[in-house]
């Protein structure tokens, strides 16, 4: 590389001579002396440049052997690898010339940096040119001979490239003909297999269909009949609700929920179960509940103003009809004694008291009206009137258990045993009777009228049908 500084020119010299000729002996040694010092200083320089050259060649020459080392094996084992390993190779080439192409750039300026410090020398030394001339073409030299290693480096890659793309292609072709063989191999392999399990599958198909059909039919059979027992038991259920508890809304819901379970079902031939129980649902919803805590506590009052009742033949007190005729007796012989009118005054009083004075037990009974008179009742009295109180508490208790039956019979029990004990004709027996007629009529269970339509319906048709299968 040649340097862009030139040589001082030439006319220089005399002029220097003839200024050293003009000087006096005495300058003349001391510029020769100083201009020798100047010299010295200009070679050492010289010297520490073409050094320095020197020392960056060597480098670089090193530099470039173990490139070319490195790039010699690299070309070696890239020969082995697959297309990414030249891939990754070219690569780390290409990072190395740029690394290269750096360094070139960098020794340029070098040699510019020497260029100049060369013109600085040649200014103070012109002796020192031709050496910085020669180093600076020294310089050039091995950068054309950096450039031609490169440009052969370059060569060394392509043709390694080229062997290497040709090693692949064989591989390849290798490689595709193999699978190709392999793949027909299992194609037919696969056929045949594919072959076998279709007909496993289908005959395992065929057993699991068959066996899939009769489970479907066993389940079928047992959940149809499980829905019926529970559809029955359901409507027995509310049934039993209302004629033993009077508990509307419970049978409403179970009759509800059997509704729902014959939808389940989805039989025609119980749709007539259906339209029953929803009619019975309709029933029981606008059904009136019997007040039995009144029922009860009108009963109870009923059964205190028993002992009210009086039988035929006892209108006089109890004292008169056992003295007889001694009493009787007794209360004329005044009246026949005393003509003034006394006997008829005792006898006015004697029925004042039996018409206005009554008498009031701790227990709550009452006695003197004025059919009784003001003594207790007989002790036949008594008993009748225990007797019909007893018909009348079973009565209670039948209507405590809504047991219609039960409180129709005692009831009526207490009715045949009044009109049978007590005198019919008197008209504190005529209020009981009706009174005891009035309680009667009432019902202990809610009125409905459908209630066992449905289960009827329900029993009929699973006889029906099993009769048909």
């Amino acid at each position: 590389m040649k340097s862009k500084h030139t040589a001082p020119p030439a006319a220089s010299a005399p002029a220097a001579k003839d200024t050293a000729r003009s000087s006096t002996p005495a300058e003349s040694e001391k510029s020769g002396s100083s201009g020798n010092g100047l010299t010295l200083v200009a070679i050492a320089l010289g010297l520490a440049g073409i050094g320095g050259a020197w020392y960056n060649h060597s480098t670089l020459s090193t530099q470039l052997n173990g490139l070319q080392q490195d790039v010699g094996a690299r070309i070696d084992a890239s020969s082995t690898e697959t297309g990414e390993s030249l891939k990754a190779l070219g690569e780390t080439l290409t990072a190395q010339l740029d690394a290269i192409g750096e360094r070139t750039t960098a020794l340029e300026s070098t040699g510019d940096a020497l260029g100049s410090k060369t013109a600085e020398l040649e200014e103070r030394a012109g002796e020192l040119g031709s050496a910085l001339e020669e180093t600076r073409n020294s310089v050039q030299t091995n950068s054309d001979t950096l450039q031609k290693t490169s440009e052969e480096l370059l060569a060394s890659i392509a043709s390694g490239n080229a062997e290497l793309g040709e090693k692949l292609q064989s591989r390849s072709e290798e490689l595709a003909s193999a699978m190709e063989s392999r793949t027909s191999a299992l194609d037919a392999l696969l056929e045949t297999r594919s072959n076998e399990i279709t007909g496993l599958v289908e005959a395992r198909t065929g057993e699991l269909n068959d066996s899939l059909q009769e489970t479907q039919m066993k389940i079928n059979r047992n959940q149809r009949a499980w829905l019926l027992s529970e559809i029955e038991y359901l409507l027995r259920t509310s049934v039993h609700r209302v004629v033993l508890a009077g508990d509307t809304n419970s049978a409403v819901e179970a009759l509800k929920a059997a509704k729902e379970q014959l939808k389940v079902l989805a039989e025609v031939e119980y749709l007539p179960v259906q339209r029953a129980i929803s009619a019975e649902i309709t029933e029981l919803r606008s059904a009136s509940q019997p007040d039995i805590e009144q029922l009860i506590i009108d009963i109870r009052e009923l059964s205190r103003s028993a002992s009210d009742l009086r039988m035929p033949g006892s209108d006089e007190p109890a004292v008169a009809q056992e003295t007889g005729e001694t009493e009787t007796a007794e209360t004329s012989e005044p009246a026949s004694e005393d003509d003034s009118g006394l006997g008829k005054l005792a006898s006015s009083l004697l029925d004042g008291l039996k018409k206005n004075v009554s008498i009031k037990t701790s227990g709550g009974q009452q006695y003197g009206s004025q059919q009784d008179g003001i003594f207790a009742p007989t002790e036949e009295e008594s008993t009748n009137a225990e007797l019909v109180r007893l018909n009348l508490q079973a009565a209670q208790l039948s209507a405590m258990r809504r047991d219609q039956d039960g409180f129709d019979t005692h009831m009526g029990n207490a009715r045949n045993r009044v009109q049978s004990l007590f005198d019919v004709e008197h008209a504190d027996t005529q209020s009981f009777i009706n009174q005891l007629d009035l309680l009667a009529e009432l019902s202990v269970v809610p009125h409905a009228e459908q209630l066992g339509n449905s289960l009827r319906l329900l029993v009929e048709t699973n006889q029906k049908i099993g009769d048909q299968s």
